[in-house]
């Protein structure tokens, strides 16, 4: 197997944005309002998305050609075993959702996969320019994190209008009262109703205004609702 840098650095950031990159975008894809109690807008969503899929596949891609300045046989088995490594990742999550659990099932994966990817690393091409095809998940991991629906409209978000106050044509106080980490059906009885022999200052407090039953905060998290 000769060593490239270029080959090597395409089958590390492949491999990289599968293992790594595409379940880190996936949470906090379903998690947009992390992004937005940051702050954070399309420049630092880009600047993250550029800086996860590269920088690291590149570290590992400095480190192997490193320990190719020591040595043939060195550089080899660093970069193959960077390679299974990663491979062993991406089993691993398969396992999981295969519906293995516990450590002895992930190891037992894990060492397995270890041992055929680097087999077919060092000994098989077919398998090597499949790695070398793969490499284009880093962009297409990338942009499939900016068109998740949850992280979007926070690419998307420049031109939209923001409005200021609306004028009220009523001079009536709202008292706007929200509730941290209420549970609604604690305070329902067995007929979906508010109980108001458990709480009946809040039965109360619900008789005499406007009850937003079905309203919830942008997040289960206090801090980022």
């Amino acid at each position: 197997m000769r060593y490239r840098t270029s080959t090597s650095f395409l089958h590390l950031s492949g491999l990289w944005a599968i293992a790594v990159a595409q379940p880190l975008f996936d949470l906090l894809g379903r998690a947009p309002e992390f992004f937005v109690a940051h702050r954070a807008d399309a420049l630092d969503l880009l600047t993250f998305s550029v800086v996860l899929l590269v920088v690291p596949a590149a570290a590992i891609a400095s480190v192997v050609a490193v320990a190719f300045v020591a040595g043939p046989r060195c550089g080899s088995a660093a970069l193959t075993t960077a390679v299974s490594i990663l491979v062993a990742c991406v089993a691993v999550q398969a396992g999981y959702k295969a519906g293995i659990t516990g450590w002895p099932g992930t190891i037992a994966v894990a060492v397995a996969t270890v041992s055929v990817a680097a087999a077919l690393y060092v000994r098989v091409a077919i398998f090597r320019t499949f790695l070398t095809m793969l490499s284009s998940a880093t962009i297409i991991v990338g942009v499939a994190f900016m068109m998740a629906p949850g992280v979007r409209p926070l690419f998307w978000r420049a031109g939209t209008e923001v409005l200021g106050p609306l004028p009220l044509a009523s001079t009536t106080t709202v008292v706007l009262l929200v509730f941290d980490e209420l549970p609604l059906v604690s305070l329902l009885d067995e007929k979906g109703e508010l109980d108001s022999r458990r709480y009946p200052h809040l039965a109360r407090l619900a008789a005499d205004g406007i009850w937003f039953r079905t309203v919830t905060t942008v997040s289960d998290y206090t801090r980022w609702a």
